[in-house]
């Protein structure tokens, strides 16, 4: 097997990163000891001070033209007292064995540096006037997302080399080069010294060293740096030099010597952490042994990185606290993650364990305030995987205690509307309708029944109450012609309520067909559930003629699109009810 020392990407179908993979983040080069190493400082000095001395050059000539006296003598000051600065670093230097800081890359103008991107573009674009008026504005943005303090020629110098032959992002490790994160890593590479031939610098490592290459130097990947980690083997790679910045290098080949010697550690290695993630946990300062123990027990390597956090907010780390976790993982029945949260909350693993896999620990508390069972709440989010705990709080006092129940009664909410007269149907859920029906004690299969039959939502417990679970011969007793001057205005809940009202008084379907026959309205209805055929038709006399009259005055409105009015009722007498 690859050692992660010599592998240089991970092989394809190895997940990477876990519940508790750390990432690579962009810490600045540990402060260095030792003489090598202040010989390494003593150059970055000096290389600090050359850029101050040229920046401060450039305003006193500014201060000299606009004769500015007073900005003249402050530049003036400022020169001697860095040259003199320079002068003692470069002693310190040569006493230690070191070389003179070799001069600063010249640094051309920004006129300069827009003719030579114009001459780039120019096989882009058909006249040289476009590419100018290009590579100005191009110079333009980066120095506006780049910012007043980074120096506006070094920008345009940048932009130049990184433009010649190759998209300007991919060198600067950024997406596009109006972007915030562009201006960012700009200032980041010019406060570091990034010298603005750094890309040609990496071009001659060989391939792969460009891309990024102002993103690398920005986080700290800069050219002592590299020189330090080749001299110690761990630049064999960009993304090796990249991941192993700031890291001492005794240190780091330890970590490699162990992945190399150990196929299964480096495996392990490999699938949570990757070299970014190595050199992480090293700059961090998190031990060798923790990790090994971590894949030892099977939990991921952040633990040791991360250490346990009580409820009280204090951290445990080291041996004794991973212990702790992969045993707690193992008796809660859930991954380190889960058990991480269920420790720093205070939770018992048995409860964590009792709530189950889809509920995060952190959601416990939620479902006990609502007075949710674990075991109900565990089935609840098992197929409802985003119910909310007072939701499930509310199902459960509507007396639904399974989410195959639960998911029931939301199908039963269902609504539909539109998909007529260029509306689009669009669905909804009146889970609140829903669950107020089986809060009320309507069995699950009786509301389903009745929605299936087309029953609004909200006249199925009515219906129910007065044991109406089928509303198809309710339906076939009713006369079309008595209901046409019945309000149009939520006209089927009105009749759904005024069937509910008949059959608590006793009435039967075939009553009721008697009673429409005769034209009188559902709304009386109840109030002649004991008639007899002769009394129904004396009663509803008055109202049959009012729906003579209906008809005739839809007809003269609406003419053909009206159904016709025949001036008569179509039951000739009490015999005919």
């Amino acid at each position: 097997m690859t050692s992660l020392a010599d592998r240089s990407r991970v092989p394809a179908g190895v997940r990477t990163g876990g519940q508790f993979a750390t990432e690579a983040r962009g810490e600045s080069v540990a402060t260095l000891t030792g003489p090598a190493d202040r010989v390494t400082e003593l150059q970055r000095a000096i290389d600090k001070l050359a850029r101050e001395r040229h920046d401060w050059q450039c305003q006193m000539a500014n201060a000299g033209a606009l004769g500015g006296n007073e900005l003249f003598l402050t530049c003036q000051g400022e020169l001697e007292l860095l040259a003199e600065q320079m002068s003692e670093a470069e002693t310190e230097l040569a006493h230690l064995g070191g070389a003179p800081a070799a001069a600063p890359v010249p640094v051309p103008t920004t006129s300069e540096s827009i003719d030579k991107l114009a001459a780039l573009l120019e096989d882009t674009y058909a006249h040289p006037e476009v590419a100018r008026d290009q590579a100005a504005r191009m110079v333009e943005d980066a120095v506006r997302v780049a910012g007043r303090d980074v120096d506006p020629d070094w920008v345009a110098a940048v932009i130049v080399v990184h433009r010649a032959g190759r998209l300007v992002t991919s060198d600067l490790g950024t997406w596009t080069l109006t972007s915030p994160e562009t201006g960012q890593v700009l200032r980041d590479a010019y406060a570091a010294g990034m010298p603005v031939n750094w890309t040609e610098q990496m071009a001659q490592r060989g391939e792969g060293w460009t891309d990024r290459c102002v993103k690398r130097y920005a986080d700290g990947l800069t050219g002592d740096e590299l020189a330090r980690l080749d001299a110690a083997g761990l630049a064999k790679s960009p993304a090796m030099a990249y991941a192993f910045r700031g890291c001492d290098a005794d240190t780091a080949r330890a970590w490699l010597d162990a992945a190399k010697a150990d196929p299964d550690f480096n495996s392990y290695l490999a699938r949570y952490l990757q070299l970014d993630g190595v050199g992480n946990d090293i700059r961090a300062g998190v031990p060798l042994a923790d990790v090994r123990l971590c894949h030892e027990l099977g939990v991921e390597p952040g633990l040791a990185y991360n250490g346990l956090q009580r409820p009280d907010g204090t951290v445990e780390k080291g041996p004794d606290a991973i212990r702790e976790l992969a045993e707690y993982a193992k008796a809660c029945g859930q991954s380190t993650d889960e058990a991480y949260r269920g420790i720093r909350l205070g939770i018992d693993a048995a409860k964590v364990k009792a709530f189950g896999l889809k509920i995060d620990p952190g959601e416990i508390s939620g479902f006990e305030l609502n007075g949710v069972p674990a075991k109900v709440a565990r089935s609840l989010r098992g197929r409802v995987g985003d119910i909310h705990p007072a939701e499930a709080g509310r199902a459960y006092a509507a007396g639904i205690t399974t989410g195959a129940d639960y998911k029931a009664w939301l199908k039963i909410g269902e609504q539909t509307t539109g998909g007529h007269m260029g509306h689009r149907r669009e669905t909804t859920t009146d889970a609140a309708g829903a669950l107020a029906l089986a809060k009320a004690g309507v069995p699950l299969a009786a509301a389903q029944r009745l929605r299936d039959q087309r029953v609004p939502l909200e006249s199925i417990a009515a219906l129910h109450e007065a044991g109406v679970h089928d509303i198809k011969p309710w339906s076939a007793a009713l006369h079309p012609r008595t209901q046409t001057t019945m309000p149009h205005e939520r006209r089927v809940e009105e009749a759904m309520s005024q069937i509910a009202r008949f059959a608590r008084v006793g009435g039967t379907p075939e009553q009721l067909r008697r009673i429409q026959r005769a034209g009188i309205p559902l709304s009386n209805a109840a109030e002649h559930v004991d008639s007899t055929p002769e009394q129904l038709w004396a009663h509803g006399a008055g109202y049959r003629n009012g729906v003579i009259k209906e008809e005739q005055r839809l007809r003269d409105q609406w003419g053909a699109m009206a159904p016709r009015a025949t001036g008569t009722w179509d039951v000739e007498g009490p015999a005919d009810l």
